[in-house]
């Protein structure tokens, strides 16, 4: 899964797992070999993507074709792979769907800010 911070990234996800797959995040911010090098030891089958990503997917395109992996374009139409958003089923979002959502994204961000910490307060002169 290759996304920027989107409302697609949690929902799809959710959804891969709900169906078994297991899902490798990769960091937006890798390009060229060092994505590709991730692609390899992740060992995908098929690279989910960001439309916003499509540049740097460009760049390797060929490379991962050959290794067999399939990308997916999510957000947007591009002209070197296929896209998935007709293929997902757009239905209305429930409440309990929405607030399962809220609830996971506020959980995430929450054990995020208990990773990172408050920043050192300063200490007392003696």
């Amino acid at each position: 899964l290759y996304m920027t911070n989107r409302i697609e990234f949690i929902t799809t996800w959710v959804g891969l797992c709900k169906i078994g797959v297991t899902v490798a995040f990769l960091n937006c911010e890798m390009k060229g070999d060092s994505l590709l090098h991730c692609l390899r030891e992740s060992q995908v089958q098929k690279l989910i993507f960001g439309a916003e990503l499509g540049a740097n997917i460009e760049r390797v395109i060929n490379t991962a074709v050959n290794k067999g992996i399939e990308p997916l374009c999510i957000g947007g139409q591009l002209d070197f792979t296929r896209s998935i958003d007709a293929e997902i089923s757009v239905q209305p979002i429930t409440d309990q769907i929405e607030a399962f959502v809220l609830v996971l994204s506020f959980r995430i961000y929450s054990l995020i800010f208990l990773q990172v910490g408050q920043p050192d307060t300063p200490r007392q002169q003696r």
